[in-house]
C-alpha cells in the first residue's frame, strides 16, 4: 500500500480473488504475485535490468555468458534476471555477488529467498505510469555455482570440490541382447529394485553361477583334448562409494548361495553319523585283530629265533597290513570364504574338490595383505587355483595335510577406485609385482553413468527370483549327464559347428589386436586372457538357458550353441572396453597421482608450485615436476586446486602458484 504495509489476499474462488485485488488496487496498492522456490532448489540470484534509454537491456541478456533460469519484463524495458544457483552456501553467494558487482555495469540484488516477488500485469501500478508484465523466457534446470564461476570469469569465487575426474576412456553400457533373457530380466529389475549400475548385479550373478557349475561341466574350445576351460572366474566391481555394490551381492548372496550352504551342511551331518559308526565298527575290527597279532607275536618271542619263529613273525605282519583301516575324516562343505590365510584356503580346497567362491566386500582386504612381504605362497596359490585344474602339496608335515588336485575358486569383490589406483599403478608402472594378478580379473566393471537416485523403486518380480532360486538349488544336484566316476575333464563340450566357426573368426581378431606393440603390456596380456572367457561365459549362457522352469530339470548340453556364443563375444567386448578403462596408462597414472594429492593436500601451504609437490618425494610421482603439474592441473578440474600466477623477482617467466579451495576442510 502506499502507507507501506502489505496485505495478504485469499479468496475462496477466483472470481472473489478478482474482485478483492481489484479493489485493493483502486485503493492505492500494487498487486503482486509470489512465486514459491522450494528450498532444496537452489538459491535465487536477482539480476535487476532497470529502465535505461541509452542501454538496450534485451540485447544484454540475450548475451549473458550463462543462460538465466528465469527472465521477466515488468515495465517498458525493465527486466528482472534469476539465476536458481545450487551447490551453493552463503559465503559463496556472498563471494559471487561482489565479484559480479565488479564485472557488470547493472546494480545486483543477491540474497537467499524462496519466492520470487512479481508485479501482477493488468493492474494499475502505482509506482510509475507504464507497467507492462510478460515472462520472456525461462528454464527448470538450476545453474550449478562452477558453470556460474566458469562462463562469466570469476576468479574469486570458489565452488565445492568435486572427486577427481577420469577423462579416459568411456566403458560400454551393459545390454540385455549380451546375456540369457531370464538373466537380462532378473539384472535390470535387481538394478532397479537396488538403484544401482546394471553392471554391479551381472557380474557377481555370472560369478555365483560359475562357482556352483564348478567341475559338474567345462568347454573344449578346440580339438586338444587338454585345452579344457572351467567356468570359475575372478571379477570386480568398481566404484566410488555408495554407488550400491554391496548390498545386492549380499541379498543374491543370501537367496541363491546360502540355502545350498544349508543343505550341504545337511548331507553332512548325515554323512557325519555314517562315518561315525563305521569308524566305531574299524575299531573295534582292529582290537581284535591285534590281540590276534599279539598272540603270534608273544609265540615267536618265547620260541627264540628259528625259521618257525620267522613264519609266525611274517604271518602276523600279513594280518596286520590286510586288517589296517584308516578312519574315514569329514570334510566339511564349504561354498564361500571371506577371509583367508594359505593354510586355511589350502584346507578349503583339498577338501572341496568343486572348489569354493572367495567373497570379499572389500577387495582391499585381499589385495593389501597379498602385497606383504610373507603372503608370497598365498598368491602364488591363489594363483594356481585360477585355472581349475591345477594340483598342489603344501610344503609342511602334518598329519592332515592332503594333496589338493584340480583347485579350483572363483573370487568376486568390490572396491573403491582410490583404494584400487595403488595397486594398479604397479602393474602399468611395469614393477615386478606385474605377474598376472589383475589380468585375471576378467569381469571386472568400472561403469561410468549410474542410475539416478529415486523416492520409490520398483520390487524385484517375484516370479524371476523363484526362478533363479530353483535354478541354483537343481544346478548343484546336477550332473549334466555325466556319471560321477569320469575324470574330471572329460566332462566337457565342444563348440557347434558355426559356433566353433564364430569363435576361431573372434580369435584371430582378438590376437591381432592383442599384437598391437603400441597398447599397453597389460592390456595385451588382458586380451589374450579372453580367448579362455569367451568358452566360458557361452557354457555358462548355456546353462542357464537349458534350464526348464516347469519341470526343474536341465536339458542335455551336447554342443555349445551359436546364440550363446555370439552373446559371449559380445558380453567380452562390453568387458573390454571397462578394462581400457581400467589400464588407460595416461588417464589413470595422471588420475592416481592427483588422488596422491588431493589426499595430501592438508601437509601443503595454502598455495605451493609443483617443484615443492614433487620435493615431497610422493608414490608415483616421485620427485618428478611435470607428473606433480599433470596431477594438478586434474585437479584444477575439479576445483580443489587453482593456478595462479607470481611475478618473479627476476627477469624470466613468471612462476605457477597453485592455492588450494577452502572448502576442502568441509569435505574431509
Amino acid at each position: 500500500m502506499k502507507d507501506g504495509s502489505t496485505h495478504k489476499i485469499k479468496a475462496s474462488s477466483l472470481p472473489l480473488m478478482v474482485k478483492k485485488c481489484v479493489k485493493l488496487n483502486k485503493a492505492g496498492g500494487n498487486i503482486y504475485v509470489d512465486l514459491p522456490i522450494h528450498s532444496n532448489s537452489g538459491t535465487l540470484l536477482t539480476l535487476t535490468f532497470p529502465k535505461n534509454k541509452d542501454f538496450d537491456n534485451l540485447k544484454a541478456i540475450e548475451e549473458l555468458p550463462e543462460k538465466p533460469n528465469l527472465v521477466i519484463q515488468e515495465g517498458q524495458d525493465a527486466y528482472q534476471v534469476y539465476y536458481l544457483v545450487s551447490e551453493c552456501e552463503q559465503e559463496q553467494l556472498e563471494s559471487l555477488q561482489k565479484e559480479l558487482q565488479d564485472k557488470v555495469d547493472w546494480h545486483i540484488d543477491v540474497g537467499r529467498s524462496d519466492r520470487i516477488k512479481v508485479l501482477l500485469s493488468g493492474f494499475i501500478n502505482h509506482n510509475t505510469r507504464e507497467h507492462k508484465v510478460s515472462l520472456v523466457s525461462s528454464s527448470k534446470s538450476p545453474v550449478k555455482l562452477k558453470d556460474l564461476v566458469l562462463s562469466y570469469g570469476l576468479e574469486d569465487v570458489w565452488p565445492m570440490p568435486e572427486p577427481v575426474k577420469y577423462n579416459g576412456v568411456k566403458p560400454l553400457k551393459l545390454k540385455d541382447f549380451m546375456m540369457p533373457n531370464a538373466m537380462s530380466t532378473f539384472v535390470f529389475d535387481a538394478a532397479r529394485s537396488f538403484n544401482c549400475a546394471p553392471d554391479f548385479v551381472c557380474i557377481p550373478l555370472l560369478i555365483f553361477i560359475g562357482s556352483v557349475i564348478s567341475h559338474r561341466i567345462h568347454a573344449q574350445p578346440t580339438e586338444d583334448k587338454q585345452n579344457i576351460v572351467a567356468c570359475n572366474n575372478w571379477g570386480m566391481s568398481i566404484g566410488v562409494p555408495g554407488t550400491g555394490k554391496s548390498p545386492v551381492v549380499e541379498f543374491m548372496k543370501e537367496i541363491f548361495i546360502e540355502p545350498l550352504e544349508a543343505m550341504a551342511e545337511k548331507e553332512s551331518e548325515k554323512r557325519m553319523k555314517r562315518i561315525k559308526s563305521t569308524n566305531s565298527i574299524n575299531s573295534m575290527v582292529m582290537a581284535n585283530v591285534k590281540k590276534e597279532i599279539k598272540i603270534l607275536v608273544d609265540e615267536a618271542l618265547a620260541n627264540g629265533v628259528n625259521k618257525q619263529n620267522k613264519l609266525l613273525l611274517a604271518k602276523a605282519r600279513a594280518k596286520l597290513e590286510k586288517a589296517t583301516i584308516e578312519n574315514e575324516e569329514l570334510a566339511r562343505v564349504c561354498f564361500v570364504v571371506t577371509s583367508i590365510t594359505y593354510a586355511s584356503l589350502y584346507k578349503v580346497i583339498s577338501e572341496n574338490p568343486g572348489g569354493c567362491l572367495l567373497h570379499m566386500d572389500e577387495l582391499n582386504g585381499l589385495l593389501e595383505p597379498l602385497t606383504k612381504s610373507g603372503n608370497g605362497a598365498l598368491r602364488a596359490f591363489l594363483l594356481e587355483c585360477y585355472s581349475g585344474f591345477s594340483s598342489h602339496k603344501m610344503d609342511r608335515i602334518t598329519r592332515n595335510c592332503k594333496p589338493a588336485k584340480n583347485m579350483m575358486i572363483s573370487i568376486i569383490g568390490s572396491i573403491q577406485p582410490t583404494k584400487l589406483e595403488p595397486y594398479l599403478a604397479k602393474v602399468l608402472d611395469g614393477s615386478s609385482e606385474d605377474d598376472g594378478w589383475f589380468n585375471r580379473f576378467l569381469l571386472s566393471v568400472y561403469p561410468e553413468e549410474l542410475l539416478a537416485l529415486v523416492a520409490e523403486v520398483p520390487p524385484i518380480r517375484e516370479s524371476i527370483i523363484k526362478y533363479f532360486k530353483q535354478f541354483f538349488m537343481k544346478l548343484y544336484e546336477e550332473d549334466f549327464g555325466f556319471e560321477r566316476e569320469v575324470d574330471v575333464k572329460k566332462r566337457s563340450v565342444r563348440f557347434c559347428t558355426k559356433a566353433q566357426d564364430e569363435y576361431f573368426t573372434w580369435i584371430a581378431e582378438i590376437r591381432h589386436r592383442a599384437a598391437d606393440i603400441d597398447m599397453h603390456p597389460a592390456m595385451r596380456s588382458h586380451l589374450k586372457k579372453y580367448e579362455t572367457l569367451v568358452p566360458s561365459l557361452a557354457l555358462i549362457f548355456d546353462v542357464i538357458k537349458t534350464f526348464k522352469r516347469d519341470s526343474l530339470t536341465f536339458t542335455q548340453i551336447d554342443k555349445i550353441s551359436l546364440s550363446s556364443t555370439i552373446q559371449a563375444i559380445s558380453f567380452t567386448h562390453y568387458l573390454e572396453s571397462h578394462a581400457k578403462r581400467l589400464f588407460d596408462v595416461d588417464a589413470n597414472i595422471t588420475a592416481i597421482n592427483a588422488a596422491t594429492i588431493a589426499e595430501r593436500l592438508h601437509k601443503l601451504p595454502e598455495t605451493f608450485t609443483a617443484s615443492e609437490v614433487a620435493q615431497r618425494n610422493w608414490v608415483g610421482i616421485n620427485r618428478s615436476t611435470e607428473k606433480a603439474t599433470e596431477a594438478l592441473e586434474l585437479l584444477a578440474k575439479s576445483w580443489s586446486v587453482r593456478a595462479i600466477n607470481s611475478i618473479p623477482k627476476k627477469s624470466g617467466k613468471p612462476t605457477t602458484r597453485w592455492e588450494k579451495n577452502p572448502y576442502l576442510k568441509d569435505i574431509k
